[in-house]
C-alpha cells in the first residue's frame, strides 16, 4: 500500500502516513497498521501536490 501511495504521490508522503496510521491502528485494538489505516489516514491528510492543486483551483476563496 506504501509503495502505491508513493508512486502516486512522494515516498516522503508515504512515510509520513506510518504515524498517524500506527495511531489509527492502536485506537482499533492492533499492535500492526494495516493498508486500510493507510487509507483511512491518506483520506485526512492531503500530499503537497494535492495541496497545492486544491489551492490553485480555490484561489479566490483566499487571501493575497
Amino acid at each position: 500500500m506504501l509503495s502505491e501511495v508513493g508512486s502516486k504521490a512522494t515516498l516522503r508522503y508515504a512515510v509520513q502516513l506510518l504515524a498517524p496510521g500506527n495511531i489509527t491502528a492502536k485506537l482499533s485494538g492492533r499492535s500492526n497498521v494495516t493498508a486500510e489505516d493507510i487509507r483511512d489516514v491518506g483520506n485526512l491528510f492531503l500530499d503537497a501536490k494535492q495541496s497545492a492543486l486544491m489551492l490553485e483551483k480555490n484561489a479566490e476563496n483566499y487571501m493575497l
